[in-house]
């Protein structure tokens, strides 16, 4: 018979692939296959007659088996990932769908179990959850460690600061004129000490702060950011073109910080005696917003437009461009953890442009991720 040949055919390829069981209507195993005898260890003479109480792990709480009977008791499908216990005590992981038969009065007369190893998976996703936490862990230690340390550099640095400058009011008559340059060399030390600081506290805060996400107008942003570099701009004489620029879910610091620094990088990066012209826009791309500032500074070869970004990373010495170094890598954190994207096109003597993404959606904190990892969700889809 055509029909029965097929069918004996279909049991087997199930066979080579599945792992198979069927219980009666109380929950007693009636049969198992080969591959569910080799994964828990048991003989089919030890599993007939049993529950699968026999080989639970204990890995779970009691309220998903009551969910997963209820459900099949219900004439309804079941699916999902069971950790079961092998006879010798190791754990291992099955991918199942459970299937009631019903019988003619609607009620469950056996149910079908197919299962699927995915031990190695499950594995996989715990490791990588672990490794997750642990690096979490480890870059908040880092961020605390840098805070911290930038913190209580303020109070020695003030005191250099407020000493160095009552010396210089008090006592600058009795010094030379190689003591009043190195006292200068002094105060301008404490001066660069203070910014770099400041910034590695900005850096520092970045993934320590809760952003506040809130509908953002950019053009106000980017007001108030030209507004704080007013006097530069006025000192370098610079332009600054501003297109139409649109409303956008973000961190209106956040973004604020981003403009003011790719402004200010652009005026500073400048031939002598060029005044700076700043052509600042937006365009509408696929899952969100793309910006562009422009600018005719000095430009970059295209070996370093990836450099640039990395903290104290600097193409120039400061004596020919004064600055910390830690700008643009805090613009890169600070895009990045809006869930965007920057780059830079540029090539010597030909100005930069700078491009930075602001997607619609927002991006999934480790919070977010790290359950989903645990529950295997991430690989086991």
């Amino acid at each position: 018979d055509i029909a029965l040949r097929d069918l004996v055919n279909f049991k087997e390829a199930l066979d080579e692939h599945a792992i198979v069981a069927m219980t009666d209507a109380r929950g007693r195993i009636t049969y198992v296959n080969d591959k569910f005898c080799d994964i828990s260890e048991y003989s089919a003479e030890e599993l007939i007659g049993q529950d699968h109480r026999i080989i639970n792990s204990g890995q779970h709480p009691k309220e998903f088996f009551q969910v997963l009977w209820k459900t099949i008791s219900q004439g309804k499908i079941w699916r999902g990932i069971i950790c079961n216990r092998t006879k010798h005590g190791e754990l291992y992981y099955v991918e199942t769908t459970i299937v009631p038969f019903l019988d003619e009065a609607g009620k469950p007369q056996q149910f079908i179990a197919i299962r699927t190893d995915v031990t190695a998976m499950e594995r996989a996703n715990e490791a990588l959850a672990d490794q997750t936490a642990e690096l979490r862990r480890s870059n908040n230690d880092r961020e605390q460690c840098a805070y911290i340390a930038s913190h209580d550099l303020q109070a020695p640095l003030r005191t250099i600061g407020s000493f160095s400058s009552l010396l210089g009011k008090r006592y600058s008559e009795a010094l030379d004129e190689g003591g009043q340059e190195y006292l200068t060399y002094i105060q301008d030390g404490v001066t660069d000490m203070r910014a770099l600081i400041n910034d590695l506290l900005e850096l520092s805060r970045v993934n320590s702060t809760d952003a506040e996400i809130d509908d953002v107008a950019v053009a106000d942003v980017v007001g108030r950011a030209t507004d704080q570099l007013r006097a530069d701009i006025e000192a370098n004489a610079a332009t600054i073109e501003v297109g139409s620029l649109p409303t956008v879910r973000a961190d209106a610091r956040a973004l604020q910080q981003i403009f003011q620094n790719l402004i200010a990088n652009a005026m500073k990066f400048q031939p002598k005696g060029q005044a700076p012209i700043i052509e600042i826009a937006a365009e509408r791309v696929t899952g969100g917003w793309q910006f562009t500032v422009k600018d005719n500074g000095i430009g970059m070869a295209a070996e370093d437009c990836e450099k640039i970004f990395g903290v104290f990373k600097r193409l120039h010495t400061t004596a020919e461009y004064p600055g910390t170094g830690i700008g643009l890598s805090l613009v890169r954190k600070l895009v990045d953890k809006r869930g965007g994207r920057i780059r830079v096109e540029s090539s010597p003597g030909q100005g930069s442009t700078f491009i930075f993404d602001v997607p619609d959606a927002l991006p999934a904190s480790p919070e977010e991720l790290l359950p989903a990892l645990e529950q295997g969700e991430a690989l086991s889809v």
